[in-house]
């Protein structure tokens, strides 16, 4: 019993001295005789730390950038006169249909005279009459034979005949209505034998040349519109551009749109323009200053507003908002910008506000 007690005891000391042995043999590695636990060379890009971000710039400067404005607009028949009659007769000639041109002073209706012409005849021969009678009366009154009160009455009834034959004169020229400018028949509604009274309509004219382009341009448009001024107009239905020139912008406001009518004449002597057409008008503005720079140069900034982010001459970014006037193959024009600005032409999206970068400066393209 004694015995086996010895034996257990023996291996439990062996047991723990190959323990003991393992410990010591299998310790902690050893440290960097530096003793530094600094771990930053494993940190990737902590040698470039200090380095500033290189962008690609170029230095642009205003130029001249004539725009314009468009106008969406119509086209409008400068003249339309419904030629009327002004005595009352019957309709006996028409020799002009609709959709025919007439010259100023053309005949469109004649009526039937009636008995005017004899009336007329009547009241001139009166006139003679009272003409002959007041002379007469004149001279027996410079003999002292004929009162003043006499040769009163023989001169009023010598001025009331006159009258009467103006009038019988009148209603006679009234019997042939004439095309009062030269144009196109529009309309024609009277017919042979119609009886026509006063005010009705013999013909509707026309003119053909010059036509109006008219549109409606906002109050911040028309500053810039200028009376006497050329203007190109696109027909939409086809495209074929014509020129005209401003010929009346609207001093009041359309008092529904808040808008001003403007209207160019634009000759139409092949009679393109046709009343009722849909046209875009294009008017010139005088040239500002402006910069065209790439369109890649342009960014968004946080706020959502549009512009170019510059450097100055301490390679520090700015942001500059900008406005978008115009684009021109890949190359817009904006306005915003001093007279000289370095832009960010590589690199703007990726540095921000008041960052100082490494600059290298392109070429003008």
């Amino acid at each position: 019993m004694r015995k086996s007690f010895i034996s257990a005891a023996a291996l439990a000391l062996l047991i723990i001295a190959w323990m003991a042995s393992g410990l010591l043999g299998g310790g902690a590695p050893p440290r960097d005789d530096t003793g530094s636990d600094d771990r930053s060379a494993d940190r990737p890009g902590a040698a470039e730390e200090d380095a500033l971000f290189a962008v690609r710039a170029r230095r642009f400067r205003a130029e001249p950038y004539a725009s314009e404005i468009k106008v969406s607009g119509r086209a409008e028949a400068l003249r339309v006169v419904d030629v009327a009659a002004e005595v009352e007769a019957r309709v006996i000639e028409t020799p002009h249909d609709r959709g025919q041109t007439v010259a100023e002073g053309d005949l469109l209706c004649r009526l039937d005279p009636g008995e005017r012409p004899e009336r007329l005849a009547e009241a001139r021969a009166l006139v003679d009459q009272r003409r002959l009678e007041y002379r007469a009366n004149k001279e027996l009154a410079a003999k002292g034979n004929r009162s003043e009160t006499q040769l009163a009455a023989a001169l009023s009834a010598l001025k009331s005949a006159e009258a009467q034959a103006r009038q019988w004169q009148l209603a006679v020229d009234r019997l042939t209505i004439e095309a009062p400018f030269a144009g196109l028949v529009e309309e024609r509604p009277a017919e042979l034998g119609d009886l026509l009274r006063v005010g009705d309509i013999c013909a509707r004219i026309v003119l053909q040349s010059p036509f109006l382009v008219t549109g409606q341009v906002s109050e911040a448009r028309v500053p810039h519109i200028h009376q006497g001024a050329a203007a190109e107009i696109r027909i939409e239905s086809t495209g074929e551009a014509l020129s005209g020139t401003v010929r009346y912008i609207a001093a009041i406001a359309d008092r529904r749109t808040r808008t001003f009518r403007i209207e160019v004449a634009v000759p139409n002597e092949d009679r393109t323009l046709r009343d009722g057409m849909s046209a875009t008008i294009r008017l010139p503005r005088d040239p500002r200053p402006a910069h065209r720079l790439p369109a890649n140069a342009i960014v968004l900034a946080s706020s959502g507003a549009t512009g170019v982010r510059t450097v100055d001459e301490t390679g520090q970014v700015h942001f500059r908002p900008v406005q978008v006037l115009a684009n021109q193959n890949d190359m817009l024009w904006v306005d915003g910008l001093p007279e000289t600005a370095t832009v960010i032409t590589v690199g703007q999206n990726f540095v921000s506000e008041g960052e100082r970068v490494d600059v290298t400066m392109e070429s003008a393209a």
